[in-house]
């Protein structure tokens, strides 16, 4: 079962630090069951990864727990369940985010969102820019922009473009490792 949201970032949305079971079918359509996590980072297989991530100089100044925070709000308002935030920043076992995660040496600052839309598993991630919180900017925008959509009478578009996300390959590549896919 899902738990709230730690620390400042409550609300209504259903959310883990931990990690959450998904039933993606699989080419024989039967339904294979894998976790996603927070920690470590769990980026989607067949997403191409950024070789060199670039600093952004468009968005925003923001500290992670206001990105973070920023991109709860959106997926509450798109109505997501069962969201995870998988970064490669280690979590505290209350399921909070460590308070020195940003002194350690943490190359990878990729940010991959995985969370259930109308009964669907979707997942949304970004590697561009080199820190978590524009990565996670930049998925909120994504997110706020695919709503938009919707709020301008433009629904079979969004429909069909999570539709698009709903057939991607749906496990990571930790799990492709491991066998359990």
């Amino acid at each position: 079962m899902p738990n709230s949201i730690r620390g400042d970032d409550r609300c209504s949305i259903e959310h883990t630090n931990r990690s959450t079971l998904f039933y993606p079918g699989n080419k024989s359509g039967l339904k294979t069951t894998f976790m996603i996590k927070a920690y470590p980072l769990q980026w989607p297989v067949g997403y191409p990864r950024t070789t060199n991530p670039v600093t952004n100089y468009n968005f925003e100044t923001y500290t992670f727990a206001a990105a973070r925070k920023s991109l709860v709000k959106e997926l509450e308002r798109l109505k997501a369940t069962q969201v995870i935030i998988s970064t490669n920043i280690p979590i505290r076992a209350d399921g909070g985010y460590h308070a020195n995660y940003d002194k350690r040496k943490i190359d990878d600052k990729a940010v991959a969102v995985y969370f259930i839309l109308d009964g669907e598993q979707r997942v949304l991630c970004c590697d561009a820019w080199d820190n978590w919180e524009d990565n996670m900017h930049a998925i909120t925008k994504t997110i706020d922009a695919l709503r938009g959509l919707s709020r301008w009478k433009v629904s079979e578009i969004m429909r069909r473009t999570f539709s698009g996300l709903k057939e991607l390959p749906f496990e990571t590549e930790a799990s492709k490792m491991c066998g359990k896919y």
